[in-house]
């Protein structure tokens, strides 16, 4: 599977979310049952991480949908603290030797809000 670019827009001090669903090639739901997924933002590429979701802390997989949930409330996209930068979402399967497949990476576009 290669993966997909997708940038995002994240508005500061909103709840924010995103829901990927996965499919097979026969077009019915990926079984997701024991993968996990990790997201990570920052600045650019070789910066420190800003923000890192991951199954039960932001991520949530429904495994018989192939649904991969991601959320940041309010307080977590005002305390991103950048208006650019980029991310990537991985997913890792259960079985012995299963290796790392990036779903999504892009650019993040965090505008910030003027009302407070």
């Amino acid at each position: 599977m290669t993966a997909a670019r997708h940038d995002l827009t994240i508005e500061a001090g909103t709840d924010w979310e995103r829901t990927l669903w996965l499919q097979e090639e026969d077009e019915t739901p990926k079984n997701l049952t024991d993968y996990t997924a990790k997201m990570q933002i920052r600045e650019e590429l070789e910066a420190p991480v800003i923000k890192e979701l991951s199954s039960g802390s932001g991520i949530t997989i429904t495994a018989v949908e192939g649904k991969i949930y991601i959320v940041m409330t309010d307080v977590e996209t005002k305390a991103l603290g950048i208006t650019r930068g980029v991310y990537d979402l991985f997913l890792t399967g259960p079985a012995a030797g299963f290796k790392l497949t990036k779903l999504l990476y892009g650019d993040v576009h965090i505008p910030q809000a003027v009302t407070r």
